[in-house]
């Protein structure tokens, strides 16, 4: 159902007659609808988007994005643009109810390419693999660690920047292919695993 755009109001005595007047002018009650096939499908579309995007920057950062904002943006602006367009879609708008249903399938959808696959591992071993020495790793349990670390650096500073800016190439050749054929190899590894069976 179609409803008007309530009309400006005059200032409210008290907080009763501000809610009777939302209830009167604002509220759509039943004839809201929420759980529609448009608001479905299109979480269902746009989550799929936002998970291939989410799966990306994952591999590349380590973190995953939540895309329930994104997703209602989207939808928002697609809905309104085809409400202009398709006059059969202007008596029958995009409520906020739809799109709250859309937004619960698009982040379903969208988180479903973080479980298992995005985490920092990969990020860092895809950030950190070209800089071999340039790349100083110590043991957090041994804070003595830290010392020879810190002393390398100093005594060979031009040499560290060096190899960061060598290692810095190397990664700017790392491409995705790269990532997937190493996600790859990481499964077939997997895979080939004798399974161990619990007593």
């Amino acid at each position: 159902m179609n409803h008007p755009v309530p009309a400006k109001h005059p200032p409210f005595a008290d907080d009763r007659e501000a809610g009777r007047w939302w209830l009167d002018n604002v509220y759509a009650g039943d004839d809201a609808v929420q759980l529609t096939p448009r608001a479905v499908v299109t979480g269902m579309l746009i989550g799929g988007l936002m998970s291939v995007s989410n799966l990306y920057v994952g591999l590349k950062t380590g973190w995953g994005l939540g895309v329930t904002i994104t997703a209602c943006i989207i939808a928002y602006a697609v809905f309104s643009a085809l409400e202009r367009i398709v006059p059969a879609w202007r008596n029958r708008h995009f409520t906020i109810l739809e799109n709250y249903t859309m937004s619960s399938a698009a982040s379903a959808a969208g988180y479903m390419s973080s479980a298992g696959l995005v985490s920092a591992i990969p990020a860092l071993q895809e950030q950190f693999a070209g800089f071999g020495t340039a790349m100083p790793y110590l043991d957090p349990a041994d804070p003595a660690s830290l010392a020879p670390i810190v002393d390398r650096i100093e005594s060979d500073r031009t040499g560290f920047v060096a190899a960061q800016q060598q290692a810095f190439r190397i990664m700017q050749q790392y491409t995705w292919r790269d990532a997937a054929v190493r996600w790859l190899d990481v499964l077939n590894e997997a895979a080939s695993r004798p399974r161990e069976r619990l007593p």
